[in-house]
Formats: C-alpha cells, sequence, structure tokens
C-alpha cells in the first residue's frame, strides 16, 4: 500500500524541473503514526463488535469512516453526492453480530457499503487514470457467546493508513498528476 501511494506522487516542483520521484523527507514525515493508531483503535475497538456488515458497530464504522473522508476533503464518488455504494450482501448464518441493545444474532443485513472517495488528478493529461488504494473495513463480528473479533490488523488499519495518507496528499504538499480512488470495502 505505502510503495504504491509513494511511487504515484511527487512533492511539489515545477513541471519541468524534475522527473516524477517518490515523496520527500518533509511529506513523508507527515504521515502520522499517531493519527493512524487512533483511527485504528476507534475502528476495532470491542465497541464495534467486530464490524460485521449490518451491526450497529458496523453503522458507526461506516459513519466514522466518512466523517473523516469529508474531513480530509475526499470527493465523494458513490451513489448521489455521497461517499456510499450499496451492493446486495447474501448474510451468513455461521457469523453473528452484536445489536444496538447489546443482544447477539446472527448476520442479518442484505445490503453492504463500500465507501469511495477521490482525490482528483491535477494533470490533464493523466487526471482520467486511477490509481486505487483499497482497504476492508468491515471484519468477522462476534462468536456465538459475544466475544469480539476486533480486526485491528484485518482491516482496520489499513484503513486507518489509508486515510493518513489521503490526509497527506490533500495538504497541499503533493502534486498528484493521477486521480487516486480511496476505496473501503464492505
Amino acid at each position: 500500500l505505502w510503495a504504491l501511494c509513494l511511487s504515484c506522487a511527487k512533492p511539489q516542483v515545477e513541471a519541468k524541473e524534475a522527473p516524477e520521484r517518490p515523496l520527500d523527507e518533509v511529506t513523508l514525515a507527515a504521515l502520522s503514526p499517531l493519527r493512524m493508531k487512533a483511527h485504528t483503535e476507534v475502528l476495532a475497538d470491542d465497541a464495534r463488535g467486530g464490524r460485521i456488515p449490518g451491526s450497529y458497530g458496523h453503522w458507526v464504522a461506516r459513519d466514522y469512516i466518512q466523517a473523516e473522508m469529508q474531513e480530509i476533503g475526499l470527493v465523494p464518488v458513490g451513489i448521489g453526492d455521497s461517499f456510499l455504494f450499496p451492493y446486495d450482501n447474501e448474510p451468513r448464518e455461521d457469523r453473528y453480530q452484536v445489536l444496538a441493545d447489546g443482544s447477539v444474532v446472527p448476520q442479518e443485513v442484505e445490503i453492504g457499503y463500500d465507501i469511495v472517495g477521490m482525490i482528483p488528478g491535477s494533470d490533464p493529461e493523466r487526471a482520467g487514470e486511477y490509481l486505487v488504494v483499497m482497504a476492508h473495513y468491515d471484519h468477522l463480528g462476534v462468536n456465538a457467546a459475544g466475544e469480539v473479533y476486533n480486526g485491528a490488523f484485518d482491516n482496520a488499519a489499513a484503513v486507518a493508513m489509508s486515510l493518513e495518507i489521503a490526509r497527506v496528499f490533500l495538504s497541499g504538499e503533493v502534486i498528484l498528476g493521477r486521480s487516486i480512488i480511496f476505496l473501503f470495502t464492505d
């Protein structure tokens, strides 16, 4: 993920001054491990109940990610003017979710939501070329006894990393010729 993002960007320079190259040290230093850790902690918290699609914790995680994308300044690419892209989901009877009241039931949701945002490229010749940074924000939920599968490394950390990369890329220090799609799948 890091290598892909770093290879598609260059520090702010005049177009004729230098060829594309990886990010400079100043831009790399702008990436905040503490911010990534905070995002991961929010998403993988026990209160999210393992983020299985359709669960209360999953909705909270989805709303959190959208709010972060909005604050960062990503352009919504979902249905209408939103970051959400719905799709049909087939519930699994062998997976469990926690409801808002704390009860544990088999997964129930029939519609899933991918979250999609974009940083438009600045080069008119390459802005129609897209790089996709993707991570899934859902996880396995809970077991039948309600024990949470947090999914910090599968895949809350990658969502956190992607949000931080988007923040730095949109900070004004990086010029992107190509457009970058940030896709967080369910």
